[in-house]
């Protein structure tokens, strides 16, 4: 379980503060698919990098399984960002001197895995994403489409108990974007991840289970 309790956020310094967040309180459960939407500029993002490890509210508390995810040594954040979070970013984030097989490969390197139950985990997702036809390409000879299915698959490969996808379709094709929605829907229900979603795209609410607003600093159903 992941939840917001009392969490306020600003950026900038002195005059310039900018207040993001305030006083948000939420619960993500588990095993859904969340979309939170919101305007360009609404924090939706802030969110997200709060639920997921990668920014400390100003105040107030983030818990995940109960406890404050940010009052805890910084190993043991990095520890649960790589076990139990996946990642999935509107510009891909893909290592460029690897090949796809490789991208979805890396986490499982880091988590210590033996090299055939990477070998087994891995062929599977890219069978799952229908990219076994390029998994010795770069990233640069892939389409935008299929970077960020093996952006996807680099998330699920672990099997993390949450997967944060931010924006992951903006910079794609209308026709594509949909595609690449539909299918996070697919794996999400066939790994059990929970994902959530940050998008200002609409559509969302036609396939997540629970669509949730970011107006006025709050999160609202």
């Amino acid at each position: 379980m992941l939840e917001l309790k009392n969490v306020f956020k600003s950026y900038g310094e002195g005059e310039q503060k900018q207040p993001v967040l305030d006083d948000m309180n939420w619960t993500f459960k588990e095993g859904q698919f969340t979309a939170l939407l919101g305007k360009s500029g609404s924090g939706k993002s802030t969110v997200l990098n709060l639920l997921s490890g990668l920014d400390s509210p100003d105040k107030g508390t983030v818990l995940f399984s109960g406890n404050d995810l940010y009052n805890r040594a910084d190993n043991d954040l990095s520890k649960i960002r790589l076990v139990h979070f996946g990642y999935i970013f509107q510009s891909f984030n893909l290592l460029s001197n690897l090949t796809a097989y490789e991208n979805i490969e890396y986490p499982l390197y880091l988590l210590n895995q033996g090299e055939a139950d990477r070998k087994k985990k891995t062929l599977e997702i890219l069978e799952q994403l229908e990219l076994s036809p390029y998994q010795n390409k770069l990233p640069s000879q892939l389409s935008g489409g299929q970077r960020q299915r093996v952006a996807i698959g680099r998330a699920l490969v672990k099997s993390p108990k949450f997967i944060f996808a931010d924006e992951p379709t903006a910079n794609l094709d209308e026709k594509t974007g949909a595609e690449i929605i539909n299918l996070i829907k697919r794996l999400q229900k066939h790994y059990g991840s929970t994902i959530i979603y940050v998008t200002h795209d609409t559509d969302i609410v036609n396939v997540a289970d629970t669509c949730l607003f970011l107006t006025n600093k709050k999160i609202e159903p």
